[in-house]
């Protein structure tokens, strides 16, 4: 079976094969595949020596223009997740995204510029991660232009693989991250173990943890009785020695007790699957 490619290595190929054929445009500029896959690779690689990570959410504010087609595939090859931001959206709401996204990083047009300077020193993306698209670039922004045109324009060297495994973890105060398997280290018998988490009182005490992959689903379940239920590639893949975001909310006195993996989900899965193969019979 041949694998899946993901949007990144679809251009990757499609640059190869029609280098000179048009491959996105928008009403005023065209790219051919050759020059959308170089200039993705550039934003891809730009955007890891901002220290950003595979996993990391960018969020994303613009009008319909084709840097938008260059971002979502350099986050394809660089591992990185989009967040797409209404540009109707007044600067609390673009809070509030931006936030309980864990956004890393901010990618704005210029003309919607105004609408998000409120939020400077309130949200915890860095200096530098502020990226503005056109015109010039005052003071405390980042180009765009000139992160496309300083990056290396070969393929980010980020493996990506969909079964990826991961150790998801929660707190009983409601919070959650995943971190790579492969990011800890195996030890022999008898190791004093690796730091799962950053652990904080207002965040309590660690209250479970599993092995899953990110087409997973898992489900916390509450003292109060009541189960929450979400997929977790909504949680965003960090380091080892880091703290979570918000995985679910509920009253002051309730607490997380438990969390466990969808299995009903694969098996109902697979039997769709099964049923599709199986010849239909004869009347």
């Amino acid at each position: 079976m041949r694998p899946v490619l993901n949007l990144g290595e679809i251009l990757s190929a499609h640059a190869r094969l029609q280098p000179h054929k048009i491959g996105a445009r928008d009403s005023r500029r065209a790219l051919t595949y050759a020059q959308w896959n170089e200039r993705a690779c550039r934003l891809a690689n730009a955007l890891l020596r901002l220290g950003l990570a595979p996993g990391d959410r960018v969020a994303v504010l613009a009008y319909n223009c084709i840097e938008w087609m260059e971002i979502y595939i350099a986050l394809a090859k660089a591992g990185l997740v989009a967040v797409p931001v209404n540009f109707r959206l007044l600067a609390p709401e673009i809070q509030y995204i931006a936030e309980h996204s864990s956004a890393r990083a901010l990618i704005v047009q210029d003309a919607l510029a105004a609408q998000v300077e409120a939020l400077r020193g309130m949200l915890p993306i860095a200096p530098e991660a502020w990226i503005r698209i056109g015109g010039t670039t005052p003071s405390g922004w980042t180009g765009y232009e000139a992160l496309v045109e300083h990056a290396p324009d070969d393929e980010p060297n980020v493996k990506l693989s969909p079964t990826d495994t991961y150790v998801f973890v929660v707190t009983e105060g409601g919070y959650a991250k995943r971190t790579r398997v492969e990011d800890y280290r195996k030890q022999q018998r008898a190791g004093l173990g690796i730091k799962v988490a950053k652990l904080s009182e207002d965040r309590g005490d660690l209250a479970g943890a599993l092995i899953a992959s990110g087409g997973d689903e898992v489900l916390v379940v509450l003292a109060s009785g009541k189960v929450v239920r979400s997929d977790v590639a909504e949680v965003p893949a960090k380091g080892r020695d880091t703290m979570g975001v918000v995985f679910a909310k509920f009253a002051d006195d309730d607490r997380i007790i438990a969390i466990a993996r969808n299995s009903e989900r694969n098996l109902v899965e697979e039997a769709a699957e099964s049923e599709a193969a199986e010849p239909a019979g004869e009347e």
